[in-house]
């Protein structure tokens, strides 16, 4: 006997809706863009921030700029709207975006970004070492409201 909703299996979750980190931070008058990746066993921010990867392990940082295109200053409180955020490496599900105290950490920005400023915040993941030698395609799945959103990085 056929299903009567035309379903043709389990539900598998929540779909992904493809997004844009604009989209991501949902500010008016306000851009997210990439501006790249850096590897290193260590990240260190001025005097009062360092991180070092486990052994075999390195860690990624995802840059990414904030913009305010607008003649007001604009309010920022991503804090409250990312639940969680995890890197994929090649489509594969890679690793989830540590926590930080960092003042620009991308997950947990509030602060106010000036009339027409700019401010870079960072992401950080801890990854295999040799998962860094087959970077192919990188993007971010962000959970917003129960909602998954995928930004390929490019």
């Amino acid at each position: 006997e056929p299903e009567a909703s035309g379903e043709t299996g389990p539900e598998e979750g929540p779909a992904t809706v493809e997004a844009t980190l604009t989209e991501i931070v949902n500010l008016p008058g306000v851009t997210a863009e990439y501006r790249g990746y850096q590897t290193q066993s260590n990240y260190k921010s001025g005097d009062y921030f360092a991180l070092n990867a486990t052994e075999g392990n390195t860690c990624l940082v995802v840059n990414i700029g904030l913009s305010n295109t607008s003649a007001e200053p604009v309010e920022a409180n991503l804090f409250n709207r990312i639940t969680q955020c995890r890197l994929l490496v090649n489509q594969e599900p890679m690793a989830g975006a540590m926590t930080t105290i960092l003042p620009n950490d991308f997950m947990s920005y509030m602060d106010t970004l000036e009339a027409a400023g700019t401010v870079e915040t960072v992401l950080i993941f801890e990854i295999p070492v040799q998962a860094v030698e087959s970077i192919l395609a990188l993007a971010l799945e962000f959970t917003i409201d129960g909602t998954n959103y995928r930004v390929t990085l490019q």
